[in-house]
This record gives C-alpha cells, sequence and structure tokens, in this order.
C-alpha cells in the first residue's frame, strides 16, 4: 500500500549557475527516493523542460532573484504557464550583475504581480539565507501578497529553518520545504508528502497547505561545507 507521494520542491540542475547536478542523476534520484521534483532553477527553465522530455515526473518551477537579491520560488500548474511567464517576464530581464552570478531587474512588487496573474503559486524561498540574499527583509505588503514560505531548507543551518518556520506560522502562509540541493548527493533530502499522484494534483494540495514537511535540516557544519564547496566550484568556473 502507497502512503501518498513524495516532493522535493526545490532542486537545481546544470542550468543553474552554481550547480553542475546532471537530469540523468536527477531521474535516478527520483526513481530511488519515488518521488517527483521541483526543479527551480536560478531564473531558468531549460531544465524542466529537458526534465519533461525524460520523462521526471516534474513540477514545473523556478526561482527567481529580485533586483534586491530576494529569492521567490514560483510553481506553476503546466509547464506551458511557466513558458509563458518566463519569456514574458525573465528571459528579458536578466542581469548577472556583480553578486552571485545571477539576477534579474525585476523588483519584488513586480514580481508578486506578475507571478499571480500567470496563476503561480508563490513562496519565500530561504528567507534568513545569509546576506546579501535575505528573503525576509522584502517589505511588508510584498509579504502579504506570497503565498508560502519555505519553512524548511536542507542548505540552511537549524536556526535559520526555525526562524522561517515562526515567520510562516506568524503571517498564516502556507509551508514549502526542499532540499534546495546543487548536488546528486543532496536530492531529496528534504520532501514533502502528499497524496496526489501527478505533479499537478501534489501542487494542488501544496496550495492547500496540506502537505507535510519529510526530513531534517542540516547541522551547522554541513552549511558551512556546503558554502566551501560553492566557493570551490566558482574558483573553477
Amino acid at each position: 500500500m502507497k502512503f501518498g507521494s513524495l516532493a522535493d520542491m526545490h532542486i537545481h540542475t546544470e542550468y543553474s549557475h552554481d550547480c553542475d547536478t546532471s537530469l540523468v542523476s536527477v531521474k535516478h534520484a527520483a526513481r530511488k527516493h519515488d518521488m517527483m521534483v521541483a526543479i527551480a532553477d536560478h531564473n531558468e527553465i531549460r531544465g524542466v523542460l529537458a526534465a519533461r522530455a525524460m520523462r521526471i515526473p516534474v513540477i514545473p518551477a523556478i526561482e527567481v532573484t529580485t533586483k534586491k537579491l530576494h529569492d521567490y520560488l514560483l510553481y506553476f500548474e503546466t509547464v506551458e504557464d511557466l513558458k509563458t511567464f518566463f519569456s514574458k517576464h525573465v528571459k528579458p530581464r536578466k542581469d548577472p550583475g556583480k553578486i552571485w552570478g545571477s539576477r534579474t531587474t525585476i523588483t519584488d512588487e513586480e514580481l508578486v504581480e506578475v507571478a499571480h496573474e500567470h496563476n503561480a503559486f508563490i513562496s519565500l524561498a530561504h528567507p534568513y539565507c545569509p546576506l546579501p540574499k535575505r528573503s525576509a527583509n522584502i517589505p511588508k505588503p510584498v509579504l502579504r501578497k506570497v503565498d508560502a514560505i519555505e519553512v524548511m531548507n536542507f542548505a540552511m543551518s537549524p536556526k535559520a529553518n526555525q526562524k522561517a518556520a515562526l515567520l510562516c506560522d506568524s503571517n498564516k502562509k502556507v509551508y514549502t520545504a526542499g532540499s534546495d540541493s546543487h548536488h546528486p548527493s543532496t536530492l531529496g533530502a528534504v520532501t514533502m508528502r502528499a497524496w496526489g499522484e501527478t505533479p499537478q494534483e501534489f501542487l494542488t494540495e501544496v496550495r492547500q497547505g496540506t502537505p507535510l514537511v519529510v526530513g531534517a535540516p542540516r547541522k551547522t557544519k554541513d552549511v558551512l561545507d556546503k558554502v566551501a564547496q560553492f566557493l570551490a566550484y566558482k574558483a573553477t568556473h
């Protein structure tokens, strides 16, 4: 008997500027853990499109970094909705900038407005990420329009995840959670469990706030190791 489905709601692939995880690795992990994946590459959707062609059970998503370096996870019911949103609002507004390698010129206020116009489900990513990318600092009017907050992220410290959960509860938002994997070894480290058997059904339950968070946050030492791995990657690319 199957007790629901699992989904890692935040992973990255080789199409993100700071990641080299192949889609073959993603497909292997999805089979191994019997889970769906939300590929949320940084300001990019090629990973989602390629995953669909490879028959990976993918929830269409993207992680958009705004002009002020705040990160948002946007989830879509269909790949077509994601493609339309990306081509109209993200692709023309990419700005590599000088910090963290990838961002857009979109303001926080603009992003939540246009995302909802395309029926996107908006989650504030790792709100207590170290500066400069601390999404918890978004304006309050923008926070009111966000649908969810990522309360467990495998790349964040336990304290950061606890603060994210408090922010979520105090603002009566829906939970999301994911590994934020940038390496095959962490795919599926944090997942959500729901009854939906397809990506669309699963996302519907996430919107309703019914899934459970499954997994454990990293220890502080692991977070520091991840920073070291990222710096080593950037030094060779």
